[in-house]
């Protein structure tokens, strides 16, 4: 994140960091919320894509039309009211395309191949 924070136009979706505290605290259960607090502060410098009810409208289209979870049509819909190229997810399948938005698995790919592909 810090490579690619360097760029203009890093955005995180307040869903992505709802499913990472959850993750740390409650399914890996490798963190107290104290300890992710931190954490979240820092990826927080990012968080300016949407979550709001028009996001939630928008992910119901999504889920119909893609079959995601809700969680991930959330994001997706939050990456496409940001008007995003690129949306990071090991959830989704590599060089997906969801209208102008195309999914990038950050394992599969480096932070360098992952700029260049704007």
């Amino acid at each position: 994140m810090r490579e690619l924070s360097d760029r203009e136009g890093l955005v995180v979706s307040p869903q992505v960091i709802n499913e990472f505290t959850a993750v740390l605290t409650r399914k890996l259960r490798m963190f107290s919320l104290s300890e992710v607090e931190p954490m979240v502060a820092e990826i927080g410098r990012w968080c300016d894509a949407p979550l709001t009810f028009e996001t939630s409208s928008l992910a119901f289209g999504v889920h119909e039309r893609f079959g995601f979870a809700w969680w991930d049509s959330l994001i997706v819909a939050s990456a496409l009211q940001s008007n995003c190229e690129l949306l990071l997810s090991e959830d989704m399948s590599h060089g997906q395309r969801i209208g102008p938005l195309m999914t990038i698995n950050p394992f599969l790919v480096r932070p360098d191949e992952i700029l260049s592909q704007d």
